[in-house]
């Protein structure tokens, strides 16, 4: 899914897609987004909110998690994780659970600093992502009730960038 330079990210009520196999028998929820190749218009990921382990309390405390996976099979890609219950910061892991970075309102960060990605408002619809030197890294332009997500050459050489801005692009509010 990340290498495609741009995706299509629409909810998956306006994408009226015939339910997914669940698995196991597991009970598995309905996708809050799809993630469609722009060309074909071929799906290419979905996200959902992550199962939820553990007791009572820890359903109903813990922290809102989502999971995006590859649309062949359902590969996990990443995971992302709301910081505290009422926090408007995220943070990404791969499938393999290491941080790839942490997602705020205005900024996007590796692990341990690495890189960080400055979030700004370009107009009314959309967003940019920057690197430090102000070269755009990818665009995210709201339209209607989706999103298209078009990265640029800057950030094709690194894939855990794309991921970042990827998760920023399914968990930033509309405002």
């Amino acid at each position: 899914m990340l290498e495609h330079d741009r995706l299509q990210i629409e909810p998956w009520n306006v994408y009226k897609r015939s339910l997914l196999q669940a698995g196991r028998g597991v009970p598995v929820p309905l996708p809050l987004w799809v993630i469609l190749e722009t060309n074909a218009r071929t799906l290419v990921g979905l996200a959902r909110p992550a199962a939820r382990t553990g007791g009572f309390w820890a359903r109903w405390f813990g922290r809102a998690r989502l999971a995006v996976y590859e649309s062949d099979d359902e590969p996990l890609l990443c995971t992302l994780c709301r910081c505290f219950r009422l926090s408007s910061n995220w943070e990404l892991r791969d499938a393999d659970g290491h941080i790839v970075g942490r997602i705020a309102r205005t900024s996007l960060q590796g692990p341990m600093g690495r890189y960080v990605i400055p979030v700004s408002l370009a107009n009314a619809t959309g967003t940019e992502f920057l690197d430090l030197q102000g070269r755009r890294l990818a665009t995210l332009i709201r339209q209607g009730d989706g999103r298209l997500l078009s990265f640029a050459v800057e950030c094709k050489r690194d894939p855990f960038v794309r991921m970042l801005v990827l998760g920023a692009a399914l968990v930033m509010k509309d405002s």
